[in-house]
C-alpha cells in the first residue's frame, strides 16, 4: 500500500466513529485530570502530611486508563487487519482489558525495564560528574533508545494482536522479518510523518496557549482530542502497512 494512501486513510480514520473517539477521550481526560490535581496537591502537601493512600488510588485509576487505552488501540489493529474501515465500537470491555494488560507487559519488557537499566548504567559510568551533565547524557541515550525501540514495540504489539499470543511479541526473528517486509523506507517515512504531526498538533499550538489558559484546560484539550487522534492515526497507519506488507503477502 502506497505511503500516501496510508496517510490519507489514517488522517480521516479517527473521525469515522465519534462515539468511540469521545469515549477514549473521556477515559484519558478523567485519568489525566486526576493525576494533575492530586500530584499538584501531593507536591503542595509534602511539608505537611501527604495522603499516600489517595495518591495510590489515583495511580491505580491512571494505570487502568492506560490498560483501556492500549487495549482499544490493539482492537483498532485487529479491525484494520480484518479490512474494516471504520473505528471499532468501544465494546467488549473484557477483551480490551486483557489485550491492554498484555500490551502493558510488552511495554514494560521493551521499554520500562531497559529504561531503568540505562539509568543505572549512566549513574555508574558517570560517577563524580556534574548532575546536570548526567541528566543531559541520560536524556540523549534515552532518546536514541526510544527512537530505535518504537518500531520494535509497534511490531511486537502487532504480532501479539495478529497471532493472539503474548509470546509472539517476543519473537525477535519474526519482528526483524516483518521490518524487512515492510521496508526500511516505509519505516523511515512513518518516523518522519509521526514526528512532524506530533510537533505540529501535539506541541506547538499548546506551547503558545500555555501562558493564556489554565493547565486544566490544556490537559482537557490534549486528553480529549489531541492524544486520542494522534494515537489512533498512528495505530491505523502501522496497521495498514502491516496488513499490506506482512499479512497480505
Amino acid at each position: 500500500m502506497d505511503i500516501r494512501e496510508v496517510v490519507k486513510d489514517s488522517l480521516s480514520y479517527p473521525l469515522t466513529n465519534w462515539k468511540s473517539f469521545l469515549i477514549l477521550g473521556v477515559i484519558l481526560t478523567i485519568a489525566n485530570l486526576l493525576m494533575l490535581v492530586f500530584t499538584n496537591s501531593f507536591a503542595e502537601s509534602l511539608s505537611l502530611r501527604p495522603d499516600y493512600r489517595l495518591l495510590s488510588i489515583v495511580w491505580i485509576a491512571y494505570f487502568v486508563a492506560d490498560i483501556l487505552f492500549l487495549g482499544y488501540l490493539i482492537k483498532i489493529f485487529k479491525s484494520t487487519v480484518d479490512s474494516e474501515n471504520v473505528l471499532p465500537k468501544f465494546n467488549g470491555w473484557l477483551n480490551i482489558i486483557v489485550d491492554g494488560f498484555k500490551g502493558i507487559i510488552i511495554v514494560i519488557v521493551y521499554y520500562i525495564i531497559p529504561f531503568y537499566i540505562l539509568f543505572a548504567l549512566v549513574l555508574i559510568l558517570t560517577r563524580g560528574f556534574n548532575s546536570n551533565d548526567i541528566l543531559e547524557l541520560f536524556d540523549l541515550i534515552n532518546t536514541l533508545y526510544t527512537i530505535v525501540i518504537i518500531p520494535v514495540i509497534a511490531l511486537a504489539l502487532a504480532n501479539m494482536a495478529f497471532d493472539e499470543r503474548l509470546l509472539s511479541a517476543f519473537s525477535f526473528g519474526e519482528i526483524l522479518d516483518d521490518m524487512r517486509e515492510i521496508g526500511w523506507s516505509n519505516l523511515l517515512a512513518l518516523y518522519l510523518l509521526f514526528g512532524i504531526i506530533y510537533l505540529i498538533i501535539g506541541y506547538l499550538p499548546l506551547g503558545y496557549l500555555l501562558g493564556w489558559i489554565s493547565p486544566f484546560l490544556v490537559t482537557i484539550i490534549k486528553s480529549m482530542i489531541i492524544i486520542p487522534y494522534l494515537y489512533i492515526f498512528a495505530t491505523r497507519a502501522v496497521s495498514l502497512i502491516y496488513r499490506s506488507s506482512v499479512v497480505d503477502t
